[in-house]
């Protein structure tokens, strides 16, 4: 099961396809004057987006308790994966509603996103040692948000230590100049 949702091409493929819709609608809205109409239904559709991606890990909290509703629970979180990114990046880029996501927590989380992505699965198995068979409400927020607070913490000090230096290290090797100066790291 973790295989076909979480591993295998199939669903990439879904995510990249949905990537490529939502750049031609990017694309196709790039030049139309938006109405108030618009902005509206586009603003509602990002909050919902994004309230729909903070509420999936609670989907998949109750994949345990429901075992026949386990790949309808996985498929729903991929899919809104893939619907809620879509709708914010078209909803930031073409209506501004990217000052949301410019803020400098959203700065230092794309930042050091692919530190999270690397180390996510040692950290997962990490943060269900002692879980209970049947876990509560309460150990779901406490779990994961300690769980978002020490992958966060562990990225950001992979990013900072590990990555920025082998950066500079790296464009120094081959004479190469920082592309942008976002965050000050400062390499050890």
């Amino acid at each position: 099961m973790q295989w076909l949702t979480y591993y295998s091409p199939y669903l990439h493929v879904a995510q990249f396809l949905a990537g490529c819709f939502a750049a031609m609608i990017y694309n196709n809205r790039a030049c139309a004057k938006i109405g108030l109409r618009e902005r509206k239904g586009v603003a509602a559709l990002f909050w919902l987006s994004l309230a729909g991606l903070v509420c999936a890990p609670i989907l998949l909290f109750l994949q345990p308790r429901l075992p026949g509703w386990s790949f309808a629970i996985e498929l729903t979180v991929r899919l809104i994966e893939i619907t809620g990114f879509s709708i914010a990046f078209i909803a930031a880029s073409r209506y501004g509603h990217a000052r949301s996501l410019s803020s400098r927590a959203m700065i230092i989380g794309g930042e050091c996103s692919y530190s999270i992505y690397l180390l996510h699965p040692f950290l997962i198995r990490i943060a269900m040692i002692g879980k209970t068979d049947d876990p509560g409400a309460i150990e779901l927020v406490v779990r994961l948000g300690l769980f978002v607070a020490i992958a966060t913490a562990v990225a950001w000090t992979t990013y900072v230590l590990i990555e920025v230096p082998s950066r500079t290290w790296l464009r120094r090797a081959f004479g190469a100049s920082a592309p942008r100066d976002v965050i000050h790291a400062k390499p050890t």
